[in-house]
């Protein structure tokens, strides 16, 4: 591998890593449990603190300027995300999803076009939309009780967004983005386990999980919005639908199977949202031309 590729990686994924472990280690190592109805001042402080986490990490990774592009906006994604988090937060489960489905709308409008519309164009705000909306099955209260496997849910989606982004467009800074959130997303779900292993009488609320969580897969979405599914590919609307399905996979299986033992919940809950993952990249490396070209 080149030595400043592998650099970039480091620089994109290390940070997020740690200050991801190091953060949750923070919020739940000496708190006490809250009642989910009262939110904390620290589970209402945690968006704000992931928000600047992610803005930092970009930066570390790429430079952070004033938006004149697309790509551009991403490094301030977070800022609108985090107002999102607190909302989370502090609103019921339902007003969330709606929050979420109205940053679909506003994510979609920022990359449309501003002239004539394309094909493409149509493609990316479409996915914009889809893939933000479908993040709201995620605030379902069916995932009060199970804040871990929604860390590893968004892990995967986020994950896996970025990997369709590398293999279908080549695009590296557009994959590092959603891998960033991933990281992230990957050094708090360590920090969690860790304290499930040491403390098991811990008690980590959903009212955290879920406003971090789908966070870091929003902003994996917003990337991947930017990246038009088209071009060599007939089969583009099929990744769309594939990569925006994640989380309602994932929340339908979790329903279906809440009954059933610990191991079965989570082994069919990780195979439905890893499932469309691994059929879009599929699709794109059986369907796709090499493009060396970048995006």
């Amino acid at each position: 591998m080149d030595r400043e590729l592998f650099l970039q990686l480091l620089r994109g994924i290390i940070p997020g890593a740690f200050i991801g472990c190091a953060f949750i280690l923070e919020l739940f190592w000496k708190s006490r449990p809250t009642q989910l109805d009262q939110p904390s001042p620290r589970q209402i402080f945690a968006p704000v603190f992931i928000a600047l986490a992610l803005v930092g990490s970009f930066a570390f990774a790429f430079p952070l300027r004033t938006p004149s592009g697309l790509f551009d906006w991403l490094g301030w994604m977070p800022i609108p995300l985090a107002l999102i988090g607190i909302a989370i937060t502090l609103a019921p489960w339902r007003i969330g999803a709606i929050f979420i489905a109205l940053f679909g709308l506003a994510a979609a409008l920022l990359f449309a076009p501003r002239a004539e519309w394309t094909g493409v164009d149509l493609k990316s705000f479409t996915l914009a939309i889809f893939a933000s909306s479908g993040a709201a099955a995620l605030v379902h209260p069916v995932w009060e009780r199970r804040p871990l496997l929604l860390f590893a849910v968004a892990t995967i989606a986020a994950g896996g967004m970025s990997q369709v982004l590398i293999l279908g467009f080549h695009a590296l800074k557009l994959g590092q983005v959603a891998g960033i959130g991933a990281s992230m997303l990957g050094g708090m779900a360590v920090a969690a386990l860790l304290m499930v292993r040491l403390r098991k009488s811990i008690a980590i609320s959903s009212h955290v999980i879920a406003p971090l969580a789908i966070m870091a897969l929003l902003f994996a979405a917003s990337a991947l919005a930017q990246g038009p599914i088209v071009t060599e590919t007939r089969l583009d609307w099929v990744l769309v639908l594939l990569l925006a399905s994640i989380p309602a996979a994932a929340t339908g299986a979790i329903m279906l199977l809440q009954r059933k033992s610990t191991v079965v919940v989570w082994i069919s809950t990780l195979i439905a949202a890893g499932g469309p993952v691994a059929l879009a990249m599929l699709i794109v490396l059986m369907t796709r031309e090499p493009d060396t070209s970048g995006y």
